[in-house]
């Protein structure tokens, strides 16, 4: 196993605005493994309920979380989210619960949505590109060298339709007489 702190180092060498730390009842474990005087993300939210009891967790882990100069800006009853002293203007956007009227939405609906919103435009896209077919077509027909060539066409067309009569093959007559 590696620590968040080794992590952090390797994939995330620069600031950190974000971290979540869910690893169902490891938290304590996790919290340890961070060094929150190396790697100051601005908010750090972590999970604070036990799932084998449904108690509170957050005991085992917050003294250290607040003794690295992080203040408790929000607990939603699952999580518990913490502000960096240096980002302390971010506290001000915790100030209320999240509620219907922050016009959020989730995840699946945005993704939805951003689906729905590329079919359109793929829609979009094949429509002009008909409409440019569509019109090449037109100007092709209409065209000096397309009624000069219709007969040569036409020909073609009769010749092709020959050829095919001639590779069938030949039809077996039935064995009995005429009447």
């Amino acid at each position: 196993m590696r620590t968040l702190r080794e992590i952090c180092a390797e994939h995330a060498p620069g600031e950190i605005h974000f971290i979540k730390i869910d690893v169902e009842g490891f938290e304590a474990d996790v919290v340890a493994g961070l060094d929150l005087r190396q790697v100051r993300p601005w908010v750090l939210v972590i999970e604070a309920f036990e799932p084998s009891t449904g108690a509170n967790a957050h005991e085992l882990w917050e003294p250290s979380i607040l003794s690295a100069n992080y203040s408790l800006a929000y607990a939603d009853g699952l999580n518990r989210f913490y502000v960096s002293y240096e980002h302390a203007e971010l506290l001000v956007h915790f100030r209320y619960p999240p509620s219907v009227l922050d016009d959020f939405i989730r995840l699946r609906q945005y993704n939805l949505e951003r689906q729905l919103k590329q079919a359109e435009l793929a829609v979009q896209q094949a429509e002009l590109n008909a409409e440019y077919l569509q019109q090449t077509l037109d100007a092709l027909v209409s065209s000096r060298s397309w009624r000069i060539t219709a007969p040569l066409r036409s020909a073609l067309t009769g010749l092709r339709r020959l050829r095919a009569l001639f590779r069938q093959e030949p039809r077996v007559r039935s064995a009995q007489p005429p009447r």
